[in-house]
């Protein structure tokens, strides 16, 4: 496995700069964060809620053919 892994490692990184003797001594599995659709879906909808009042409060395009 650690094999694969720094094969891999070697050839994405031979782009910026070319590495040799890729070693991985330790690795930390870290947690997913806590995905919440509510709190997403609430900032999303106090954004677009801003932005159509935006749109709103703002007269039409008042452009007429003599200009």
């Amino acid at each position: 496995m650690t094999d694969t892994v720094t094969k891999q490692i070697t050839k994405d990184c031979s782009k910026i700069f070319p590495l040799e003797n890729v070693l991985i001594k330790k690795v930390k599995v870290l947690k997913k964060p806590k995905f919440d659709l509510t709190k997403l879906m609430e900032l999303y909808q106090a954004k677009t809620e801003t932005m159509t009042k935006i749109v709103e409060g703002e007269p039409a395009n008042k452009l007429t053919a003599g200009e």
